[in-house]
C-alpha cells in the first residue's frame, strides 16, 4: 500500500516537465539556477531575466566595443 503523503509531496508532470524545458534551453546555468532557487521556477526565470548579466567573457567583449 502506498504512502499518500508522499504523493503529495512529488511534482505533477506538468511542473517536471516545465523544470526539464528550463534546463533543456539554458543548461547548467539553468540546472544552477533552479537548484539554487528550490526549484522555484518563476524565481528562476526572474534571475534570468532581471538579474543575471552574462558570463565574463561576454562582458569583457561588450565593454571593448
Amino acid at each position: 500500500m502506498r504512502n499518500r503523503s508522499s504523493r503529495a509531496c512529488r511534482p505533477g508532470l506538468d511542473t517536471v516537465n516545465a523544470l526539464a524545458r528550463f534546463i533543456a534551453e539554458h543548461g547548467g546555468l539553468g540546472a544552477a539556477l533552479l537548484d539554487h532557487c528550490d526549484d522555484d521556477l518563476e524565481e528562476g526565470r526572474e534571475a534570468l531575466e532581471d538579474r543575471y548579466l552574462g558570463t565574463m567573457p561576454a562582458l569583457m567583449i561588450m565593454c571593448r566595443r
